[in-house]
């Protein structure tokens, strides 16, 4: 194999931005899984780590002003 042909594994990582090759999100869950989401129980459920949550409060208390 020629070394000019082999990707450099330093480089930065780029990502294939053509929609054409991505499922969409809403379609990788059934409506059996969504509803099973929605209906776990609270301490099931996937937690949003701290600097997760904080910015999502900021944005409510913006939209309330």
């Amino acid at each position: 194999m020629d070394r000019g042909n082999v990707p450099n594994s330093a480089g930065p990582i780029m990502a294939n931005n053509n929609i054409n090759n991505m499922a969409p999100a809403k379609e990788l869950l059934t409506a059996e899984d969504r509803d099973a989401q929605i209906r776990a129980p609270i301490d099931r459920r996937p937690k949003l780590a701290e600097d997760q949550i904080d910015p999502f409060i900021d944005q409510i208390r913006e939209e309330c002003l």
